[in-house]
């Protein structure tokens, strides 16, 4: 078989995508990452382990791995913005 017949096989075989919108039904998540709490809350790593060692921001563990619930971001927010209208 040649190189050019072998090329066009593959080429033949691909799966072109279609064009679908993105999907938007997808579930919100209920707990995120430290990295997406500081990216939702446009803060560094350390500025996000402060509030929740001030227990500011409450956090679980799910094995090794530590998660805000996306409540107690909501929750941090309200509070600062209650505090900053008085």
């Amino acid at each position: 078989m040649s190189l050019e017949v072998l090329n066009n096989s593959i080429r033949d075989d691909r799966v072109e995508p279609e064009d679908e919108p993105c999907r938007t039904d997808l579930p919100r998540p209920i707990v995120l990452t430290v990295k997406e709490a500081c990216q939702v809350l446009r803060i560094s790593r350390w500025t996000l382990y402060d509030l929740i060692r001030a227990r500011a921001i409450e956090t679980i563990t799910i094995g090794r791995s530590r998660r805000i619930p996306v409540s107690s971001v909501s929750k941090y927010i309200e509070r600062r913005l209650a505090e900053d209208l008085q």
